[in-house]
């Protein structure tokens, strides 16, 4: 399952050196990625991602160790940068 779920993020990563004539800006923006397993901090206490759930106006993460849902801006992960560029 980890392996589907990495396929349907493919993220790109942008290399830390490129030539004189590949310098063009990729835009580029971070934010957290909350996915199954990923070691994350909510009221200073380091947690586990169990599952997100997604509802129309919120997002909510499930930690294995706090009962309940716990809204995502209270969660304190590590940003992941995404790369924001259309596919060809």
């Amino acid at each position: 399952m980890k392996d589907d779920f990495d396929r349907l993020f493919d993220l790109q990563t942008i290399p830390t050196e490129r030539s004189q004539e590949d310098r063009t800006e990729v835009p580029t923006m971070e934010m957290p990625l909350f996915r199954p397993g990923l070691p994350v901090t909510y009221q200073g206490q380091r947690c586990t991602v169990s599952h997100v759930m997604l509802t129309r106006s919120q997002l909510f993460v499930h930690l294995y160790e706090i009962a309940g849902a716990v809204k995502a801006e209270e969660i304190h992960a590590e940003k992941t940068r995404l790369v924001l560029a259309r596919s060809r």
